[in-house]
This record gives structure tokens, sequence and C-alpha cells, in this order.
């Protein structure tokens, strides 16, 4: 049997068929989406659109299949597994932590079991309603069409054109928005150009995909993502080994010679760059320099085996069905290792392993883990079978989508799925699964059709219902958030205030991650220009409430306390009272998150805010013990041995802190908020000489801050540097004018100080 009828067949379809086809294909389309009016605009954008486009699909299937019964489904141990997958994750998501939050996930990722549920949909109706060779190779072009789209982008990206869009990091993201997610889209779509240049076609369609190819690589390359080009190298060289011992004849000659280059090429590369790792072109090249230094001394290598040990002692808690879907935080949580918390810029809040062994094991258990197994078992058998066929399109496409699988899977052993990687991976899902079945739709008159409009009036009102409570309902909750959070970075606190209040009404899956945006508005709005001490606390309370709310409806998440923790801490200020319910949250926060250290911090805050120094001290030590090597801990240990007067204690936190490099002589090396800590290190040690030492370094990189330099002239003075004093406090006036008046009493006491000095030492 053909893998599809030629493509000189005819495919003629069911009128109707084309209102399910043409929003699949449409929705090949939503890996190019970005609109800034949405938070999270790379997933949200997305995420929408393709959920809309599928929906729509699926109503006019369920049309179809009434209409045209040859059409109806017909499941193939494919589309069973996926099935099976599907419901060992709702079974274990109702059985888990937050089944709320597993059916409708986040904004930050935009999944959740509802669009799991949208992509195995997706490649269901690709494989029932696209019935040829030709009509499959549409579809693969479109979406190596769209990639090539994204790449361009991403090219912009690497020419710094002015115009485009970049989402922070230096590394290549096109339009998905992460470096990791795209170059596993774009290592998906590689394969499908292979795909293209190595079936039967005419020779410029094989050259320009070969081109697309070579492009695609070097996009992929420039993204810096390892998991994904030690993916590519990997199977490619299996790949090309594969080939050059398949070809036969005079016809694959040039096959096996072309698969021997390539293979061979790959290697000695490798090779090469591994055996010239130290060499300037290496170092000069940043994805390179990133593949040569893969070590267990990298930090984020580290990281990932701390989050994996993590995982693997969250799924022994419970191992036959996990955590439930989206709800890997949990576990993490509760098994957080402190070794991931180096300094404040660590990354040390996670929602997915950035494996999918962990990732599956651990929000579904064993029995998700084997029906994720058996799902790409099945789909690795049907591409295998194919590649064992006598047809040559039938074996050139088992062989490259056995590999673009490959690839995938080992990619992901260091990163997880997001819709942009998932919609190509369907397609070829849905590919894989129409060819084992004896079945086709090739010529219209066969199609026998049915009349009845009843499924029609059936199935229009339940897409109304779904498209408004699944799409267009959240995405106006999610464009309000948004408009919220701008006018609360221009400093508009009440409008900003008024609005996030506003959302409440409107509730949908959005609002926890909107909440804790409103709770930041809380954090920051006291002493803000234009808020009063009353409007501030009102603003806090009402932070309090929600971020209360967040916690009634998710209480296993830790991150909600730290933010609770937070709140109380700063609208102490306001109430007194506050500051002994930091105590209360923390005790449920270290429940949840026994080893995090950043709840120990706040406890210790809130004991020093109540005036309880020795119980601070006993929350910082407990910090501290966790992770030694933290210079945060270590500063907020002496801070509280400074308030509770034990000055030998607080000088061996410093000690501490200069073995690790946190010292004036490491300056040059030293932020600026690390050198402010060092500043009031050296006013509580009263070591004025290396206080001015520091302002120095702080003048030097802002020069245009009076406040510094008047911190700078007051060292001066307390160090006896009279002349420099004076010269800073005349710098001051420079940059400040209106400072006059404490200028001139300064220089006052510095006169006076002065003509003390002087006096002393003529007494001696």
């Amino acid at each position: 049997m053909k893998l599809y009828p030629s493509s000189s067949e005819r495919a003629v379809l069911h009128p109707l068929a084309w209102g399910v086809m043409v929003p699949l294909a449409l929705a090949l389309l939503t890996p190019l989406l970005v609109n800034s009016a949405f938070i999270f605009p790379f997933i949200s954008t997305k995420t929408f659109a393709f959920r809309i486009l599928v929906e729509i699909a699926l109503a006019g299937y369920a049309i179809l299949s009434v209409k045209a019964p040859a059409y109806r489904p017909r499941f193939t141990p494919i589309m069973k597994a996926m099935g099976a997958y599907l419901l060992v994750v709702i079974i274990a998501s109702l059985f888990g932590e937050n089944p709320y939050k597993s059916f409708w996930g986040n904004i930050e990722r935009g999944e959740g079991i509802l669009t799991l549920a949208h992509v195995f949909v997706y490649a269901f109706l690709c494989a029932h309603v696209v019935r040829t060779r030709r009509t499959w190779e549409w579809f693969f072009a479109g979406s190596l069409l769209v990639a090539v789209a994204v790449s361009l982008y991403a090219l912009g990206q690497y020419f710094g054109v002015a115009w485009v869009l970049h989402s922070g990091d230096k590394r290549l993201s096109g339009t998905i928005g992460n470096a990791a997610f795209l170059a596993g889209y774009l290592l998906i779509h590689t394969f499908i150009a292979l795909w293209f240049a190595l079936t039967p076609r005419a020779r410029w369609q094989r050259a320009l995909s070969g081109a697309v190819w070579i492009f695609l690589l070097f996009i992929t390359f420039n993204t810096g993502t390892r998991g994904a080009l030690l993916a590519a190298l990997i199977v490619y060289v299996g790949l090309a080994a594969w080939y050059a011992r398949q070809a036969t004849g005079s016809a694959g000659r040039w096959l096996k010679t072309a698969a021997l280059a390539v293979g061979a090429l790959l290697v000695v590369s490798a090779v090469v760059v591994w055996l010239q790792r130290d060499t300037g072109w290496v170092r000069g090249n940043a994805t390179l320099t990133r593949l040569v230094t893969i070590s267990f001394d990298d930090i984020t290598t580290q990281s990932r085996l701390l989050t994996w040990e993590s995982s693997m002692k969250g799924w022994k808690d419970r191992p036959l069905l996990g955590y439930g879907y989206e709800n890997y935080n949990v576990a993490f949580n509760k098994y957080f290792n402190p070794l991931i918390y180096r300094d404040a810029g660590s990354q040390i809040w996670f929602d997915r392993a950035h494996n999918v062994v962990f990732d599956v094991l651990v929000t579904s258990g064993i029995l998700g883990m084997i029906a994720y197994m058996g799902l790409y078992g099945l789909v690795v058998a049907a591409a295998w079978r194919a590649a064992r066929r006598d047809d040559p399109f039938a074996r050139v496409s088992g062989g490259v989508m056995l590999g673009l699988i490959v690839a995938h899977v080992l990619q992901n052993f260091f990163v997880f799925d997001i819709l942009a990687t998932y919609i190509p991976s369907m397609l070829v899902f849905g590919f894989l699964d129409a060819h084992t079945r004896n079945f086709d739709i090739s010529i219209f008159r066969n199609v026998e059709m049915k009349r009845g409009s009843g499924i029609v009036l059936a199935v229009l009102p339940v897409l109304a219902l779904a498209l408004f409570f699944f799409n267009i309902n959240p995405a106006r909750v999610n464009s309000a958030g948004l408009e919220a959070m701008r006018l609360r970075f221009a400093e508009r606190y009440g409008d900003a205030y008024h609005a996030f209040l506003a959302l409440e009404a409107r509730g949908t899956y959005q609002l926890p991650e909107i909440r804790t945006k409103f709770a930041e508005l809380g954090l920051e709005a006291r002493g803000k220009r234009g808020v009063t001490d009353e409007q501030a606390e009102e603003i806090i309370q009402d932070a309090i409430d929600r971020m209360l709310a967040n916690i009634e409806k998710n209480p296993k998440d830790a991150q909600y306390y730290l933010y609770l923790m937070n709140l109380y801490f700063v609208g102490g200020r306001f109430d007194v009272t506050r500051y002994a319910l930091i105590e209360k949250a923390g005790a449920e926060a270290l429940r949840l998150s026994p080893t995090r250290p950043q709840i120990y911090y706040l406890l210790g805050q809130g004991a020093s805010a109540r005036g309880e120094n020795a119980k601070a001290i006993e929350y910082f030590e407990k910090a501290a013990a966790l992770n030694p090597a933290v210079a945060d801990s270590q500063w907020n240990l002496a801070v509280a041995y400074r308030l509770a007067g034990k000055k030998a204690e607080e000088r061996e936190a410093y000690e501490r802190l200069d073995g690790m490099g946190v010292s004036i002589d490491a300056r040059e090396d030293l932020d600026d908020a690390t050198l402010l800590r060092l500043t009031q290190r050296f006013i509580s040690t009263q070591e004025y000489a290396r206080l001015a030492t520091v302002f120095e370094e702080l003048v030097e990189r802002n020069s245009g801050n009076a406040e510094y330099w008047g911190n700078l002239a007051a060292a001066y003075k307390s160090a006896g540097e009279y002349v420099l004093a004076r010269q800073a406090a005349e710098k001051v006036q420079e940059l400040n004018p209106r400072a006059q008046t404490e200028i001139e009493q300064f220089l006052k006491e510095l006169e006076s100080d002065e003509a003390q000095s002087a006096e002393r030492g003529n007494d001696q």
C-alpha cells in the first residue's frame, strides 16, 4: 500500500471540509503572532489565536462528520494513545493539588489541560481531514514558510534592526520570545525542510528546500541553545549514517555520497571545535563558547541537576499520578534545594523541570509516563514502518520523521514543549497517523452526503460559548490587566489601583497572576509622588485582600505567601499589627517550602520590625545555614547583629563576605547596590577612609548623582580629609543649587572640625 496517493491524483474535498481545513491551516501562522496589548505577548497572543482556530475547526468537523460519514472518526493506535495520555492527565489533575489550575493553566505558559486538549484535537483533525500527499505537502510547506518568516525576524535581531522587537535576552528569540523555544521550534522545521529536499519532486524545489534547511540551521545555531544543537548533531550524524547504508543502486549513489559528506563534516567540525576550545576563534563566538563550556561547574547545568533532584523527591511523594498538571511548582517548592539560590539574580521559582521525564513524572506520575512513552513509542513505530517500505517517498518520509521525533525528544531533556513546538509536532503526529489508515477521499462523487440542519443549530451555540469563556473573556481581562500595569509603570498609581480593582468582577483564570501585579503596586506605592499615606494604606490593604483570595484558591503555592509577607512588612508602617502577621504567613510558607531562604529573610525582617532582635538573628542564621555561600544571607545576618549590638559577630559576618569576594578590594566588580551595602558596613564599623573609597567608586560611575557626592563629602569629613570634603561639597552645590543652605551649614561644620583638628595637632 502506498503511503499516500501520488501527487498527480486530484483531491476534491467535501465543501464543508474547507471549514475545517482553513482554520487548521491558519493555525500554522500562530508562531508569528505577537501582540503587545497582552501580558506575556509572545505567549498569550498565540494561545488565544490557536484555541479560537481549533475550536472553529472542531465545530466544522462536527458538522462535516454528520454530513459526510466518510470523515467520521476512525481511531488508530496513535489516536487512542493520545486520548489515553490526556485521560491520565485529567485523572491525575482531578486527584492533584489544584484541579482548577490544572485545567486552565496560567498566563505565563498559556497551557493547562485546556490548551493541551486543543493541541491533541489539532492532530486529530489533521489526521482525519488532510487525506492526500499533496494536501499534506501544502500543510508542511505552510508550516515551513512560517518558520522561515520567524527566522527572518530572528535574523533582524541578529543584525540589530531597530524596529525588531527583542524579548530581552541577547540570544536570538524571533517571534517565539525565548531562545531555547525558538531553537526547539526551528529544530523540527530543519527536518521538514530536509524532507522536502530528499523526497521526489522538481530539482529546483529540492534545491530551495536545501537552502532553507541551511538557513534554519544557521538561525538555530545562533540561538545558542545547547540542548537543541546537541540533539541536532547526534540525530543528523545518525541519519546520515542510516541513509548512507540504505542508499542502493545508481540513483542512490549521490545520496550516499552526500550523506557521508554531511555526517563526516558534522563529526569533524565537532571534534575540531572541542580540540580548539581554548582558542580565540572559538571563545569569540558566543554559541561555540556555550557549547565547549558545558560542565558540572556551569551554573545552568548545576541549576538543572539540582532541579531534577528536587523533582525526583517530589515524584516519590506521589508516584502513581503525581501532583496534577501545571502543579510542578508545588513539588519543587517542597523540595527546593537552597544551593539553587546564589544571589538576587538567581531563578528560584520553577513551574517546569526543564526535562520532559521529570515534568511528566511529577505532574502525572508513573501512569502518565507510561502513557506518554506509549504515545511516542507508537509514533516512532509508525515512522519506522514507513522507513522500511520499498516506496521511495515512504522510506524517506519515515526516516526523516523518525529523526525529527528523536531530536525533539532529546532536546526536551533540557527544556519543555510550548505551543510553538506543539503545533508542528502534532502536524507530524497527524501525518504519521494518517498513513496507517486504509481509506482515502480523493474523488468528490465517492463522498456520501447527508441532509439535516440540526447539527448546525446544536454546534454553533456551543462554539459561541467556548469562544467566549475560553478565549474572548480571558483575552479582555489579560489586556485590561496589562493596561493597569502600564498605568503603574507611568506612576499613575491611583488610576492603576482602580483599574486593578475593576478586574475582580471579570473573574477568569487570568486573575491570580494579575493579582500579583496588584501586589507589586502595593509594595511600591508608599512615598510615591501623588500618593498620600491614606491612599497607600488603602492600596496595600486591598493588595493583601487579593493575595489572601489567591491563597484561598491555591493554598499550596508558597510564592503567594511571600507576596503576602512582603505586603505585611510594607504595610506595617501604617499598622504595626501587620508585623505579627508576617509570623503567621511565614509559618504556612515554611510548611510548603521549608528550605527557602527568602522566607527566613522576611521572618527575620518582621522580627526586627517588632524589636525582637534575638528572634531576627535566629531566622537569619537559619537562612545562612541553608547555604552559607549566599552573600544576601550574610548581609542580613550582619545587619541583625548590628541592631542587636553584637559587634564581634557583625565583624565575623563581614569577614565571611570578604572571603566571598564581596569586599572593598573587589569594588570595581560589584554592582551599585552591593557598594551601597558596603557603605553601611563601613559606617557601622566607623572605617571612614574605606567608606570614602566606596563612594569614590560610586561617583565615578554616577558622576551626576548629587546624593552620592554629598555622602562622599561627609565620608571625607569623618576621615579627616577636609580639603577633599570641601571639593566634594562644591560639586554637590554645582549639581544641586537648591542644596545651598545645607552646603553652607556643612562647610561651617567642616571649618569647625578642621580647626579643632589643628588645635589637637598643636597640643601634641
